[in-house]
């Protein structure tokens, strides 16, 4: 998922560069501890927002530094406080791989389940990024490992298609479900898979129980996108657990139909073969 991949660029830009104005929120975001006291104590607010809406507990959190969460939170920063895009600190601390922030936040009452606009959590950019502990700590703490986003986009399709193997096997140790959906095209994390060639997120997933016979809105099961990506190893896994080679989607094509059309020699062949 690009969008969570890249949510610490964003989010670093959106905090930086603010000018005089914003003296307490750029002290906070570089970790700059002995200017954050003396402005505190000159009375810049812990609570007051800059510019774009961020406080100086957002950038302190996407800095990671602890001594300056610390000197925010004594005086009135509140460490669940969203931005004005839903976003808490804690998911500032998870969009930049701060693991110790992050625990921080949770050791403090950040709460693990807070979601952003876009009906993310923490748990997304955790996931993306491929922060294994902090993932685990995210769960321990509470974090679902089912959630989707707004758009059903759940940490199963996000992993897969960030190429988390790691963290997919965590969230599966966890109970996450696989054959989730996401609403724009209805495809599963497997048809993520196959569509990206995630080959070992792709086994993994079949391996947690994932639906190797699941349709999208247009009909099309893993092994139509599997063949549209010359993916020939998931093509030959799908269909060793089950997959039909001759499943037709909405308006009738074959998975070899779809393997010819995007000229996926290897898949072509294969299916040929077998007489799809």
């Amino acid at each position: 998922m690009l969008k969570y991949l890249l949510a610490g660029c964003v989010l670093f830009f959106s905090l930086a560069a603010y000018g005089q104005d914003s003296q307490l929120i750029d002290a906070s975001l570089y970790g700059e501890a002995d200017k954050v006291k003396a402005l505190l104590q000159s009375g810049y607010s812990a609570t007051e927002p800059g510019p774009k809406g961020d406080l100086p507990i957002h950038a302190a959190a996407f800095g990671g530094n602890i001594q300056v969460l610390q000197l925010l939170l004594d005086k009135g920063a509140n460490v669940n406080a969203p931005n004005k895009r839903g976003m808490t600190p804690l998911f500032y601390a998870a969009a930049n791989g701060k693991t110790e922030a992050v625990s921080w936040l949770l050791q403090h009452g950040a709460d693990v389940k807070a979601r952003a606009d876009n009906g993310a959590s923490a748990l997304f950019p955790a996931v993306s990024g491929g922060h294994a502990d902090m993932v685990a700590l995210l769960l321990e703490k509470g974090g679902d490992p089912s959630e989707t986003d707004s758009g059903g986009v759940s940490l199963a399709h996000a992993a897969t298609a960030a190429g988390q193997v790691g963290v997919l096997k965590l969230l599966i140790q966890h109970g996450a479900a696989v054959n989730l959906k996401e609403k724009e095209y209805g495809a599963t994390p497997l048809h993520w898979a196959a569509f990206h060639k995630q080959d070992e997120a792709g086994m993994l997933l079949i391996n947690a129980g994932a639906d190797v016979s699941a349709t999208d809105k247009f009909g099309a099961t893993p092994l139509h996108s599997a063949a549209m990506a010359d993916d020939l190893v998931l093509t030959k896994a799908l269909i060793a657990h089950g997959a039909n080679p001759v499943a037709k989607t909405n308006n009738g094509m074959t998975p070899l139909d779809f393997a010819r059309k995007a000229k996926s020699r290897a898949v072509t062949t294969y299916l040929e073969a077998l007489g799809s």
